[in-house]
C-alpha cells in the first residue's frame, strides 16, 4: 500500500506473491523496486502499477536492501 503523506490517504496498492522486505524509489519519482522474502525484486512504474515492469530472481533468501544507482551525466 502506498500512502500520500500530505493527504494522509492510500493512493496505490500493489499485490505481490510474498511479503515485502525492502523498497527504494528511483530519482524519477515514478519507478519503485520492492524486494520480497523469497528473493525476488519487483520493479514498478507507479503511473501504471497494475503489474511489475520487471521481476528479478535476485537471491535465494530474503532481499534485505535495495538501492537504485543514481548516475550523474556530464555533458562536454
Amino acid at each position: 500500500m502506498l500512502i500520500d503523506i500530505a493527504l494522509i490517504r492510500q493512493v496505490k496498492s500493489i499485490a505481490v506473491e510474498s511479503p515485502l522486505t525492502s523498497i527504494d524509489v528511483k530519482s524519477d519519482g515514478v519507478t519503485v523496486a520492492v524486494g520480497s522474502t523469497r528473493g525476488k525484486v519487483f520493479v514498478y512504474d507507479l503511473r501504471k502499477a497494475t503489474a511489475p515492469i520487471n521481476v528479478f530472481n535476485a537471491h535465494r533468501a530474503s532481499v534485505q536492501r535495495l538501492k537504485f544507482e543514481h548516475r550523474s551525466t556530464v555533458a562536454y
